[in-house]
């Protein structure tokens, strides 16, 4: 199978699940285990071009089947999927978690990506000797989100390793971001204290993701850490500890972040306010009063 190929056949699967909405019967009408056959003989074919191809078509796949949005984010859904789809595509997660060694950058990056997409177990041990061993850093990056996708509680102590920097030798604050999103994924409160030191120290973009992720998970000590981050740090870092109480559910939050809305002038602005959209997660949550 091309790349053209696999596109065309995405099309076609784009066109019959609008048609029908149902992703499970438009995978199977379309010819997808065919299509996930063809795959798996990329992604074990000797040319690395064809190998990452391959690997990113089974992420695309991954993506479009086994995730639904809410709030912005993509989140692990199978519940859409029918046995027999998710047979068919099970049967590329051990090809899959070979790739993970592959001598090609891209090939391990999208095979990790691919991985974490499809929410498979089997995946969560190798994931975390990625996360640990591999000497790209865009591989470890994925190897964290794509632990946070499959949301197993295995890979809590080592994403909360990785935040840390502590035994990683990383000091790469991509990495601990995306670790800081993937445990925010998993929602085990055994990460909240690394997640609120994370959000005290370093690059903004860690106390950022840390911030949202304390909002998923919750916990005695969040809320307060939250309203403080909203009063005391910079844009980026307000906004994202303002999704955190989004995430977080808690109306006290609302007369606070009224305070620091701003007013969007296009749609654009009013789409990718933080504030706004954290408002009206808390607002969507709230009864309304009589």
């Amino acid at each position: 199978m091309t790349e053209a190929d696999f596109y065309e056949w995405m099309d076609l699967f784009g066109k019959e699940f609008e048609a029908h909405g149902d992703k499970g019967r438009t995978f199977e009408s379309t010819g997808g285990e065919q299509v996930i056959n063809s795959l798996i003989e990329a992604i074990r074919d000797e040319d690395p071009g064809v190998r990452s191809m391959g690997a990113e078509a089974l992420q695309v796949i991954g993506s479009r089947l086994l995730t639904v949005e809410h709030h912005g984010w993509l989140r692990p859904s199978h519940g859409d999927v029918s046995p027999e789809s998710r047979r068919s595509l099970s049967r590329a997660v051990e090809p899959l978690i070979t790739l993970l060694g592959d001598k090609i950058v891209s090939v391990r990056q999208f095979a990790a990506a691919a991985l974490g997409k499809f929410g498979d177990k089997r995946a969560v041990e190798p994931l975390v000797a990625t996360l640990w061993e591999d000497r790209s850093r865009d591989v470890r990056e994925m190897a964290a989100e794509a632990l946070g996708d499959i949301a197993d509680e295995r890979a809590v102590k080592p994403l909360v390793a990785a935040l840390k920097d502590d035994d990683f030798g990383f000091d790469d604050h991509i990495v601990r971001v995306s670790a800081a999103y993937a445990l925010g994924s998993i929602g085990d409160k055994k990460a909240v204290n690394a997640l609120l030191d994370a959000s005290e120290t370093g690059d903004s973009k860690v106390r950022g993701a840390a911030a949202i992720s304390l909002g998923k998970i919750g916990g005695a000590r969040v809320f307060e850490r939250l309203v403080t981050m909203v009063k005391s740090e910079g844009d980026y870092v307000r906004g994202s500890a303002a999704i955190g109480l989004g995430w977080l559910g808690d109306e006290r939050a609302i007369d606070l972040l009224k305070e620091y809305r701003t007013t969007a002038t296009t749609d654009f602005e009013r789409e990718n306010d933080p504030i706004a959209n954290a408002l009206k997660m808390l607002e969507d949550k709230t009864p309304q009063r009589e």
